[in-house]
């Protein structure tokens, strides 16, 4: 099996990677790029928007990489939306720290989610995706990174899963996407 990888501004704080049958292998093209946030079409015999994020801290700059990510998705191309969305969902998603409060910030990423028909891949085992190493209570683990998958995609790709690999060498854990079938549209010529 083949593999996609996407790492963000040239930075390797995280990556994840897309297993696919050989033959469906093709390079990426980079169509745009916002802040961190980097998106791009494959070609070759298929058809997939390809997203890799690395959000800012700031919620204003993240504002940007959502608006524009949504600008460039179309929920009839299968897409995969991955990386580190700097970003929790509810307090299931954090270990330590203080309580998560949902704010303004919280709708607008629930909301590109929802708007943007993302549903995130998490396979349900290993939860936490960052830790901050520090010791005892000061010690907090956060799921910040996940892959998610838009409709066309989950149909595309059936029994995709995203695994979350073990930390070596930074405080992210890199994500691996698998599927067992690869069943794409020929894209399209003009």
């Amino acid at each position: 099996m083949e593999h996609l990888c996407g790492t963000v501004s040239g930075q390797i704080r995280w990556h994840y990677c897309v297993l696919a049958q050989p033959h469906h292998q093709a390079p990426c093209h980079s169509l745009h790029q916002a802040s961190c946030c980097c998106l791009g079409y494959c070609y070759g015999s298929t058809y997939l928007a390809h997203c890799a994020v690395y959000a800012d801290k700031d919620y204003i700059k993240r504002r940007i990489i959502w608006d524009s990510i949504s600008l460039l998705l179309d929920v009839e191309i299968p897409a995969i939306v991955g990386g580190n969305f700097n970003y929790i969902l509810s307090q299931d998603n954090q270990r330590g720290g203080k309580p998560f409060t949902p704010t303004e910030v919280h709708n607008e990423f629930v909301s590109f989610l929802a708007n943007n028909d993302l549903h995130d891949g998490w396979n349900g085992r290993q939860h936490y995706s960052w830790c901050k190493n520090k010791k005892g209570k000061a010690r907090m683990w956060v799921r910040l990174d996940r892959v998610c998958f838009n409709s066309a995609a989950l149909s595309a790709l059936p029994g995709s899963a995203v695994t979350h690999l073990t930390r070596i060498g930074s405080d992210h854990c890199p994500l691996l996407v698998q599927g067992r079938k690869l069943s794409l549209n020929r894209r399209a010529t003009s």
